[in-house]
């Protein structure tokens, strides 16, 4: 409560959902019964502390939760693969879905309980929707995203879209800038609403007008808030790109010129 770094706007929802069972109730009805029952008795005739803890109910409904977030994250990464191959190319959306699959850290956050990893589900659904032209719902998604997940460091990959959406709006023939200063304005609106419904929700909690996002922000940006877990050498993030994204993270790499230059 002191720092405020996380808003419980982003953890409200879930704990909504996972108080009434919504997600693991929805994964548990896609799962036969029969081997489920068979893994629990398996688990409880174990003298092992670790396996008995897991015929908990508590834990079962923890690990049914994360699988319903790895599912949302799939249905989000289905909706993207497939305006990829709407939109650009057949062969884009399947050796991008190829590098999805073989990618360990996408993996990896796609059942984890963290707002960069809902950043993720909302950076699909917004290129998504870029993609597809539908400016308006994007500055929805990605407002939406930034202020109620509490992530600020995300909307830096929602910038080069906003950017292209308002180069479109500014080369549009007949009205250019009332088009780039109608989406403005829209934008502008929503981020009001949004965060004026964030900050009321975190008042409720910590008992004072505070933004999650701007706290996290200056908090890593300065008072030292970005040494919290240790400085790493370069060579930390080098490997965990190759170990996270494989053969992705070199070809961004050379990429990297093109998209300067």
């Amino acid at each position: 409560h002191e720092y405020a770094l996380r808003t419980y706007a982003y953890l409200w929802p879930l704990q909504w959902l996972g108080r009434r069972q919504v997600l693991p109730s929805t994964i548990a009805l896609l799962l036969p019964s029969n081997p489920l029952q068979q893994l629990l008795a398996l688990e409880e005739q174990q003298e092992d502390l670790s396996v008995i803890h897991a015929t908990n109910p508590k834990l079962l409904q923890f690990h049914l939760f994360r699988a319903g977030l790895a599912a949302t994250m799939a249905i989000c990464e289905v909706l993207w693969l497939g305006t990829i191959c709407q939109h650009l190319s057949p062969r884009k959306a399947f050796w991008t879905g190829c590098l999805l699959l073989t990618g360990a850290g996408m993996n990896h956050a796609a059942a984890a309980l963290l707002p960069s990893s809902t950043w993720i589900m909302a950076y699909l659904l917004a290129s998504s929707l870029f993609l597809r032209r539908n400016q308006y719902s994007f500055c929805v998604v990605a407002v939406t995203a930034t202020l109620t997940i509490g992530w600020p460091f995300g909307v830096v990959t929602c910038v080069p879209m906003g950017l292209v959406i308002l180069w479109n709006q500014w080369t549009t023939k007949g009205g250019a800038t009332v088009g780039v200063m109608k989406l403005l304005s829209f934008t502008a609106l929503v981020t009001v609403m949004v965060q004026a419904a964030v900050m009321w929700i975190d008042k409720a909690r910590y008992g004072r007008w505070t933004s999650a996002t701007l706290n996290i922000f200056t908090y890593n940006a300065a008072g030292g808030g970005d040494e919290l877990y240790g400085v790493e050498p370069a060579s930390y993030y080098v490997k965990n790109l190759l170990l996270n994204w494989n053969i992705v993270a070199p070809l961004g790499l050379c990429v990297l010129p093109l998209v300067i230059f």
